[in-house]
């Protein structure tokens, strides 16, 4: 669950509010699950929401992006 890495209320609300908000507690949790620390996670979920942000401004839904889709 995201509020373990992020205390901030301005925080919660703005990664809630992002193109990935949907996906992060799930994302969350699969890392935690795979052993990661909790600095490395905060790290990801970081670069998962920028990575959103960067999608969202190439009109790219997230849910239609695929590993042949990053690669070009």
């Amino acid at each position: 669950m995201l509020p373990s890495y992020f205390k901030r209320k301005t925080t919660l609300t703005a990664y809630y509010n992002s193109p990935a908000g949907t996906y992060l507690n799930e994302f969350t949790d699969w890392l935690s699950e795979r052993g990661f620390l909790h600095e490395t996670i905060r790290k990801r979920i970081h670069g998962a929401v920028a990575f959103s942000h960067w999608a969202y401004g190439t009109n790219t839904r997230l849910e239609d992006l695929t590993p042949d889709s990053l690669t070009k």
